[in-house]
């Protein structure tokens, strides 16, 4: 090797890196951009239909993507892309949050406050539920939750026992 060639190994794992980070960043934006944009239509005028709005379209496109992607990319790991779909959604659930609120001129408005958005993230186990009552879509990301923990299960349990 002269330096210049690449091993095949090499480029296999970056291509998947690749296509775990756009996944990841798409099932976020999928679950959460419905609700960014109720908020920011709604303003301080949001209410209950908004709510229910968010509870059927967060989690209506959360899964028109996942299908689209797995679609997209015949032979993938449903249970590798349930989960990444599943600490998308929830990893990304503070800042999504804090932007509706920002848009919004909602509770939070912690852009600026670096340490309070960090500390925000880096607890997102607990954040994001506790910030998603407040925001209207704690009943979306509890469907989303239960129906890609479910597929997730099934699948693992369907690889584990081979039914094919």
């Amino acid at each position: 090797m002269d330096g210049t060639d690449t091993c095949e190994r090499c480029v296999v794992v970056s291509k998947r890196d690749w296509v775990f980070a756009a996944v990841f960043f798409q099932a976020a934006l999928a679950f959460w951009l419905p609700s960014i944009v109720v908020h920011a239509m709604r303003g301080p005028r949001f209410g209950v239909l908004d709510m229910m709005i968010i509870s059927v379209a967060c989690p209506g496109t959360a899964a028109i993507v996942f299908a689209a992607l797995c679609l997209l990319e015949r032979g993938c790991s449903l249970a590798w892309r349930a989960s990444t779909f599943l600490l998308g959604v929830w990893i990304w659930g503070p800042p999504s949050m804090t932007v509706s609120a920002a848009i919004s001129k909602g509770g939070l408005h912690m852009l600026s406050d670096l340490e309070g958005f960090v500390f925000l993230w880096a607890f997102f186990p607990v954040t994001t539920p506790m910030m998603a009552t407040y925001d209207g879509s704690l009943f979306a990301l509890i469907m989303t939750t239960f129906v890609f923990t479910v597929l997730l299960v099934a699948t693992l349990t369907i690889q584990l026992f081979d039914f094919d």
